[in-house]
């Protein structure tokens, strides 16, 4: 085995940005869960822990009224990175639901979300 040589060093910055979901926060999709946090709290939290961004979480979680869901991001130094939609693609019969779902998000997300991030 031949020693190991160093022949030059490269140094650079780079920033890494970290982001979490409100499913860290217990506000899960499932049905019967117990009751959780409020959103305001969620999101608190997040800028308080140090976390840059934020997925939508559940329809309805979070406002989904634009204007108010970036005054309130932008007021905690968060941004709007994603979303989870459920769709049942092996169910035809669901397609339909899930895709007007995923286009209703997709509208809330291309409203409030910065690119890039």
């Amino acid at each position: 085995m031949l020693p190991l040589r160093v022949t030059s060093e490269i140094f650079f910055e780079m920033t890494i940005r970290i982001a979490n979901a409100p499913c860290s926060w217990g506000i899960l999709e499932f049905e019967g869960m117990a009751e959780s946090l409020p959103w305001s709290t969620v999101l608190d939290e997040m800028a308080a822990s140090g976390y840059e961004g934020t997925e939508l979480g559940d329809w309805g979680f979070m406002p989904t009224d634009s204007n108010l869901l970036v005054a309130e991001l932008q007021g905690r130094g968060l941004s709007l990175l994603g979303a989870f939609v459920p769709i049942a693609l092996a169910d035809v019969h669901a397609f339909q639901r899930g895709l007007e779902e995923a286009l209703k998000i997709a509208q809330l997300l291309a409203a409030v979300g910065k690119a890039p991030w």
